[in-house]
């Protein structure tokens, strides 16, 4: 609406959407145009972190001259009843010293947050719950804080995986939109960077035809920069790690994880970034170099890991289809290049869809808001809304404004 609260009406030729994942604009495809039997929904990563001072110079077990990314660890619960909801839903905490401190006495500050790298349903965690779990790992580390120092708090909320764009669509998607978050990491603005100048590049090109210009075509040249057969194959491969990822206990991350950092940097920096143009993306762009990857780390992984992966792997595979086959034998599938046949359920479908797509996990966001609220209640605001938790936030005082209208 504009600003004198009457409808605007805007005319352009084409409409790039940047609103992020859950947007109100762009379709998704159906499972059958993405290769699956049925529907995968997306899984959310969710973190509670926070910057503080840390109190003289005790940061031990982490280095203060490096970046911790993964401490899966679960020693700090023992003997408490968090425990063995840590060890079914794992979370790790990630240390990145930024520094001295603020404040006399303070050695290192600190950001720490403990994350859960993706889950859905019952296996999604709580802000709350990774907010109690990091503050115990601290203490039992030994690394106090004081309260006063307490800042940037951080409600991490990144839907990852789900169905790609309709390629048959006239709107343009980027970033979030456009799916560029990786499905198994959580990563994205790399990859958002690195897809944008082929976009660019597509639709300049017919935009430089004056007269000639055709938005469908402008469109379809956008999404085949995004997503070639290339990229999809790639990402089908995330895909699948990320679903098994989210699905395992503590125990066989930890597993994982020491084979995957045995692997050479190359190569598991590679996956972690995984897109055209990035580091070590050479080690995953083709189906042979998925295979080698496959088979280096499968050669890495403890007994029961390897006997989880492939069990993991024949389920996924019954309930969804041979989606991970086809990226890592690619020859042996017909690969089709041309768009998807016409979708005659596609109107209801997109109806089904938009609680996914665009409401997303409300509950994960109603809580971020309400801790958010507490914190600025309490006189001290300590953290800023993640994009969809800001959303949710303007959407309901909006709504309580009218109310007492």
């Amino acid at each position: 609406g504009g600003g004198g609260g009457g409808d605007v009406r805007v005319r352009a030729k084409l409409v790039v959407d940047a609103t992020g994942f859950e947007s109100k604009l762009t379709v998704r495809e159906s499972p059958a145009a993405g290769g699956l039997w049925k529907e995968l929904a997306p899984g959310y990563q969710i973190a509670y972190g926070m910057c503080v001072d840390v109190a003289g110079d005790k940061l031990a077990p982490y280095d203060a001259s490096a970046m911790t990314l993964f401490d899966y660890r679960t020693d700090h619960l023992v003997g408490s009843d968090l425990l063995a909801d840590a060890e079914e839903r794992p979370s790790f905490v990630y240390v990145m010293p930024s520094g001295e401190g603020g404040c006399d006495g303070c050695g290192a500050s600190a950001f720490f947050e403990e994350t859960s790298l993706v889950g859905r349903g019952e296996r999604r965690l709580e802000f709350e719950t990774l907010k109690q779990r990091l503050i115990k790992r601290l203490a039992f580390h030994g690394i106090t804080y004081g309260e006063a120092s307490v800042r940037e708090e951080e409600y991490c909320y990144i839907p990852m995986g789900g169905q790609l764009p309709d390629r048959t669509q006239r709107v343009v998607p980027i970033g979030g939109a456009a799916n560029t978050v990786h499905p198994a990491t959580g990563y994205q603005l790399c990859r958002m960077l690195a897809s944008s100048t082929g976009v660019a590049a597509a639709l300049s090109a017919e935009l430089s035809k004056g007269d000639g210009f055709d938005p469908d075509a402008a469109a379809a040249a956008a999404h085949a920069s995004l997503w070639p057969a290339s990229n999809r194959l790639q990402r089908d491969f995330a895909v699948f790690g990320g679903e098994f990822l989210g699905s395992q206990p503590v125990e066989i991350l930890r597993g994982f994880f020491g084979a995957f950092f045995a692997l050479e940097q190359p190569v598991w920096g590679g996956f972690l970034a995984g897109w055209p143009g990035l580091p070590g993306n050479e080690n995953h762009a083709t189906w042979l170099a998925r295979v080698r990857f496959g088979i280096t780390i499968a050669l890495k992984f403890p007994p029961k890991v390897a006997a989880t992966f492939v069990a993991y792997l024949a389920a996924f595979t019954a309930a969804y289809g041979p989606l991970i086959l086809k990226s890592i034998f690619t020859p042996v599938f017909e690969i089709g290049v041309g768009p998807p046949p016409p979708d005659p359920g596609l109107r209801a479908r997109r109806q089904r869809a938009r609680d996914v797509y665009v409401t997303g996990d409300a509950a994960a966001k109603r809580e971020a808001v309400e801790m958010l609220r507490s914190g600025r209640a309490g006189g001290t605001p300590r953290g800023e809304p993640s994009p969809q938790v800001e959303l949710l936030e303007e959407e309901e005082a909006r709504e309580e404004e009218a109310l007492a209208a």
